[in-house]
């Protein structure tokens, strides 16, 4: 299917690969597969980021699921300077994020060097669950995901929706 990109000429696919890159630090550029839309869900996507933020700045990969015009839940790669990083599973109500769980990386993130991530996601009546798992491509995938976490609230997000990418 073809991937809308926000802001237009924000990226690109071609063969099975996609890049996308922000305009500029501080903004967001979003790739969404918008003939695709469910609500459970099992995405995969392999990340790079081309090099590390600069001292003092983070950069946010966030693989979107359930993405509508509700909001979308994410697992976010948080990056730091040095390769330190966090994986988040989070509802982004809009733009604003709503973390749901967080841990710390077990390994430190390398410019070019693509991680794996798998995010799921099921249930919608009484409560959402995800989780997600991440690990170095081309290494094993581990057999349990790195975390999970359910979202019973009442923002939750129940309809259908895309999958995609953002990065920040």
């Amino acid at each position: 299917g073809s991937y809308r990109m926000e802001p237009a000429g924000a990226g690109s696919v071609a063969s099975g690969r996609a890049s996308i890159k922000s305009a500029a630090a501080g903004r967001t550029a979003r790739a969404t597969l918008e003939a695709l839309s469910q609500v459970d869900a099992a995405a995969q996507i392999d990340i790079a980021l081309p090099g590390l933020p600069a001292s003092g700045s983070t950069a946010y990969i966030s693989q979107l699921v359930r993405h509508n015009d509700s909001g979308s839940y994410a697992t976010r790669v948080i990056v730091d300077s040095t390769g330190a990083a966090n994986v988040e599973l989070t509802r982004l109500d809009g733009w604003v994020a709503a973390p749901l769980k967080s841990v710390k990386l077990p390994f430190a993130v390398q410019a070019g060097v693509p991680l794996s991530v798998v995010t799921t996601i099921s249930g919608a009546s009484d409560k959402v669950s995800l989780s997600a798992t991440v690990w170095k491509t081309g290494a094993t995938k581990p057999a349990q995901p790195l975390l999970a976490a359910s979202d019973s609230s009442a923002s939750r997000i129940v309809r259908a929706g895309t999958v995609g990418v953002s990065v920040y």
